[in-house]
């Protein structure tokens, strides 16, 4: 459905609803690594959801469109724009280093010590979210300009920078030193999992 979509905001809101059911998948599952995975992924969706839709923001004040088809080479004229929404599209697709992995890959560990099929099934959710969002990508920042307006789009400026770079520099914190929130959330997390587990034979009778 997301690869069929022609407006680039719906496409970044299917994908926040597959990252946001891989959580939820964390929470039904419910063991530590899902749970920890939960609370790091949440803070880090928030991140970068937020950067990207400023900067489909910031396309559709230049462009008065958010269509894809619309847009194609826009690299040309807006490199720090495509910049930018490259980090914050990397970030949302889980690339190692970068916030959205890490959430990614511990809710992944901790599905898998469950059941090794939901594991698979989340890990395909997880491909093809990178698929259709570099797809997105490719069709609005490379390819050829079928828009002459697009030549002449400006790039990103000072004050939309002093609110993007932010965002950008978290995406990077949390991939680099996500103990700077696994840390304080850890004994909050583990608590829980055990609850979990004095609960599930009393649900079970």
């Amino acid at each position: 459905a997301a690869l069929s979509q022609k407006d680039i905001k719906l496409i970044i809101a299917y994908s926040s609803v597959a990252h946001l059911s891989l959580v939820v998948l964390g929470l039904f599952v419910a063991n530590e690594q899902t749970l920890a995975g939960a609370v790091i992924h949440m803070i880090s969706h928030g991140i970068y959801v937020a950067a990207l839709f400023l900067i489909v923001g910031m396309l559709e004040s230049r462009r008065g469109s958010r269509l894809i088809a619309d847009f194609g080479g826009l690299w040309t004229p807006a490199p720090l724009l495509g910049v930018c929404l490259l980090i914050a599209m990397l970030g949302a697709i889980g690339l190692p280093g970068l916030n959205g992995f890490v959430g990614e890959f511990t809710i992944l560990v901790g599905v898998f010590q469950s059941s090794r099929w939901f594991a698979a099934i989340a890990t395909l959710g997880v491909v093809l979210g990178a698929w259709y969002m570099l797809w997105m990508f490719q069709r609005v920042m490379h390819g050829k300009v079928t828009d002459p307006r697009n030549e002449e789009t400006p790039d990103v400026q000072g004050r939309e920078l002093l609110v993007l770079v932010p965002l950008l520099i978290l995406v990077f914190v949390i991939g680099i030193a996500p103990n700077l929130i696994l840390g304080p959330a850890s004994e909050s997390v583990a608590a829980l999992a055990q609850q979990v587990v004095v609960l599930l034979p009393q649900i079970a009778l």
